[in-house]
């Protein structure tokens, strides 16, 4: 198999059931489909490929994708309507297409792709894109350590409490003995109150002793003394 080159028609092979199709231009053109807006490839191509090369790939790919009607061009911009042809064949059919391979001696001759052949406006598009995508990660990795940070400060005052409630539960059983003590106290006194209290109500209802009576009632009152004046 002799190398081609990008003035003469590529050296297409295809396999008994048409899977495989041995096609520089085609493999080049479906893998930079994908990459590459309609303009772009359509210039990239036409510089790259010659017309006989660019028309033979177009009569191959209408071969192996039957059901299309394959459309002759001629003039100056034949070149370009075959390869507009083959973008729209290959975008229609998708996935249901051959599996288009290049020989090692096509992809030497395969054209590069410069800035000058892509498309500003797409490429603008792009930058944008990823700018966004880049911003919202930074968003959403501001907003999870900002969640982090508010676990940690919850995690932190959940142990606090947890150490005060162990202090507590402490201090409770060592105290039990001495609440008790001072839980007897406090009834002791309560109780001793409330016996005074009684004994003082009684003292009160309660009447004189009769004999205590008597004894008062017979008593003699004292006299006055009035003292005499003494004329000198």
């Amino acid at each position: 198999m002799r190398p081609t080159t990008t003035n003469e028609p590529d050296s297409i092979y295809v396999s008994k059931d048409d899977k495989i199709v041995i096609d520089g231009l085609l493999c080049y053109m479906v893998h930079k489909l994908h990459v590459l807006n309609q303009d772009a490839l359509e210039k990239v191509i036409v510089s790259g490929y010659s017309n006989d090369a660019i028309r033979a790939s177009k009569e191959k790919l209408f071969k192996v994708c039957p059901g299309q009607r394959y459309v002759g061009h001629t003039g100056e911009a034949a070149a370009t309507k075959h390869v507009r042809d083959m973008i729209k064949l290959l975008q229609e059919r998708g996935t249901a297409i051959p599996t288009f391979v290049s020989d090692s001696g096509s992809l030497s001759a395969m054209p590069p792709v410069t800035f000058d052949s892509m498309d500003v406006v797409s490429l603008l598009r792009r930058i944008q894109s990823t700018q966004e995508e880049v911003s919202a990660m930074k968003a959403l990795m501001a907003s999870q350590s900002e969640t982090m940070g508010c676990v940690t400060k919850l995690t932190q005052d959940l142990s606090g409490r947890e150490g005060n409630m162990e202090a507590i539960y402490v201090r409770s059983e060592d105290a039990p003995m001495q609440d008790n003590a001072t839980e007897v106290m406090q009834s002791n006194e309560e109780l001793k109150t409330a016996e005074d209290a009684t004994a003082m109500k009684q003292v009160a209802l309660d009447p004189l002793p009769a004999t205590y009576t008597q004894v008062l009632k017979r008593r003699p009152r004292k006299k006055k003394v009035v003292p005499a004046f003494v004329d000198d």
